[in-house]
């Protein structure tokens, strides 16, 4: 079997959506934020398997199995890595080279690696100069007339390309970048006299972030009467349009809480979104919405409210977003905006309440917008175009598994169209074969009694406040480098009682350069088993929601620090005990009872 590239598992890994995977072997039910099933690893008559689409992981909390998309074929199918990794590679279509070498495979990571980081320097040269130089300040003013604050502009790192030709071009080969490399990642380009010069002259820069947060290309809008009005980064090794979202790794959090995503048309859009409180808002970077970016979507929530301009591009667009969402299985609802109006116009001219309220009162769900969409294209005044509407409707009302919100659609469209609901039943019944709503978890007569579940408490062997900081605190570290560098710098990596995560931690220390911070690739990379099984459970277990990270690290060192004085004084204690039994009062009993109350005096310190 031929050798798989550590960049092709990762392409793979990301491409897959570990819910739809699983689904082909496991009858999966939707349980808050995961999925939960009957584990295929072990016979149970209680589910004891859940699988988390926003973390791409599964575990079982019976048998105890847990890792990634890969690893669930792997023990499935009983299949090597390589195996396994074809298996998928065909099913989501990605290509494996033939004939790969390892020098070949570190050249190929080693360049996506470079582009990622050039992308970075730009977007952060270009933030620069729109906050700092003068250059800018007429971009500057653009964004402060839009509504937009500072605080957007950097939390969405917005920045402006200067007007000179090669501004970026001596930046970044001043960082040891070349020009060939500048070419193919869309950033310069060579003019017929061979010389490279800036892609991106005198725009307002919308840098565009994978799901992880890594720059990857730009959007830039020209500011006077440049043309083309958006100029965008073409395709390149670490970009591709169609599996991108503008928006995404900001919103993520808030889709995940809320449980629902705001599908937009253009940049504006989201940053206004974003502006008034909307910080679940995504835009589809120009193009249609495409299937790749409603999978990406589906990791975090399987709810989407699209909400595109009110014109006949925008409807036309919310139809085909309409028709992807649903072949994914997504719950979507589209908000009907006044004559004319986009997200950005509507949220400046009525604010944030008026839009909660019109998503609230007036959203379509998919039926009622079709139907409004069937009606104007059929004469509803003929019983010719009344049967064209309800045959148009039929497939997405047999799809529906909820018997009761089947009966109030096929209501809705019959006092519509002031037809019978008998006729729409019947025409249904002709279509039955066609369409199944089934959805039963398989019977079993075996139970996992004999193999027993651990709870999350007993992750470790001990349940306490200690335990609970580290387990947590390390969650936050493998999903953040900053906070794992934060976390190092203060506490060391050794910091736990625990011994996985000891060894869960120096093992990201080794592989850091190159580690994208994602679970999935942790489990993945690390060769211990146990280890595996410890971080999938570990990540199937719910974070704090509504919380501040940054206060939540805080308490987290606080709480593991006081542990830390908390067991030294009790050693002091014990060893000044044991000093006045023997009755040996040397110059040890001083130096511990100086080191005492050091001890205690940080202790107030931590408690204040």
């Amino acid at each position: 079997m031929r050798f798989v590239p550590p960049e092709i598992i990762e392409e793979i890994r990301g491409k897959a959506d570990i819910v739809e995977v699983i689904s082909d072997y496991v009858n999966l039910k939707k349980q808050g934020k995961n999925y939960v099933g009957l584990c295929p690893f072990h016979m149970e008559d209680t589910p004891s398997f859940s699988v988390s689409p926003d973390k791409q992981i599964f575990y079982c909390f019976g048998c105890h199995k847990g890792g990634s998309v890969i690893h669930f074929i792997m023990e499935q199918e009983n299949l090597t890595l390589p195996e396994a990794a074809a298996k998928l590679a065909e099913k989501v279509g990605v290509m494996i080279p033939e004939n790969v070498k390892g020098s070949q495979v570190s050249a190929h990571q080693t360049e996506k690696i470079r582009l990622t980081n050039m992308h970075e320097a730009a977007a952060d040269y270009y933030h620069q100069i729109l906050l700092k130089s003068d250059m800018a300040e007429e971009s500057l003013n653009y964004f402060k007339k839009r509504g937009i604050s500072l605080e957007v502009i950097r939390e969405f790192r917005l920045g402006f390309a200067p007007k000179s030709w090669d501004y970026l071009v001596k930046q970044l080969l001043s960082q040891g970048y070349t020009e060939n490399e500048m070419e193919k990642a869309g950033l310069a380009a060579k003019s017929s006299r061979e010389t490279y010069y800036d892609k991106f002259r005198n725009r307002i820069m919308f840098p565009i972030q994978d799901f992880r947060g890594k720059v990857i290309a730009f959007g830039g809008r020209g500011i006077h009467d440049e043309l083309p009005k958006y100029l965008n980064s073409t395709e390149t090794p670490i970009f591709s349009k169609s599996q991108n979202l503008y928006g995404l790794s900001n919103a993520a959090g808030m889709i995940r809480q809320k449980d629902e995503a705001v599908l937009m048309e253009g940049y504006m859009d989201v940053l206004t979104a974003h502006q008034f409180g909307i910080k679940n808002a995504v835009a589809s970077l120009g193009t249609s919405l495409t299937p790749e970016q409603g999978k990406l979507l589906k990791r975090y929530s399987s709810n989407v409210l699209i909400a595109y301009d009110a014109d006949a591009a925008g409807a036309k667009a919310a139809y085909r977003g309409l028709e992807i969402l649903q072949k994914l299985a997504f719950r979507v609802r589209v908000l009907k905006l006044p004559e004319g109006m986009d997200p950005d116009d509507f949220l400046h001219q009525h604010g944030y309440q008026a839009w909660v309220q019109l998503a609230a009162e007036q959203a379509l769900s998919l039926v009622e917008y079709k139907l409004q969409a069937a009606m104007e294209k059929y004469n509803v005044h003929t019983i010719e175009g009344k049967a064209d509407v309800v045959q148009e409707l039929l497939p997405d009302l047999a799809k529906i598994k909820s018997q009761v919100e089947k009966d109030q659609y096929i209501k809705l469209v019959a006092s519509t169209l002031n037809i019978s609901i008998e006729s729409i039943y019947a025409d249904l019944r002709q279509i039955k074969g066609i369409v199944s709503n089934k959805d039963n978890f398989s019977k079993r007569k075996h139970t996992n009694k004999e193999i027993g579940s651990i709870k999350s408490s007993d992750l470790g062997g001990k349940n306490n406040a200690q335990l609970l900081a580290e387990k947590n605190l390390t969650k936050l570290m493998i999903e953040n480098r900053n906070i794992f560098d934060h976390v190092e710098n203060t506490l060391g990596l050794n910091f736990s009682t625990d011994e996985s995560i000891t060894r869960i931690l120096e093992f990201i220390g080794e592989i850091y350069p190159d580690f994208d911070w994602l679970p999935a690739t942790l489990i993945e990379r690390i060769d211990e088993e146990n280890l595996k099984q410890y971080l999938s459970q570990l990540f199937m277990e719910d974070n704090p929601e509504n919380i501040n990270k940054k206060l939540l690290v805080r308490d987290y060192i606080k709480t593991i620090n006081l542990y830390r004085l908390k067991k030294r004084m009790r050693e002091i204690q014990e060893a000044i005990q044991s000093y006045e039994q023997q009755q040996n009062m040397t110059g040890d009993i001083m130096a511990l009872l100086q080191e005492l109350n050091m001890l205690q005096q940080q202790m107030q310190q931590l408690k204040e």
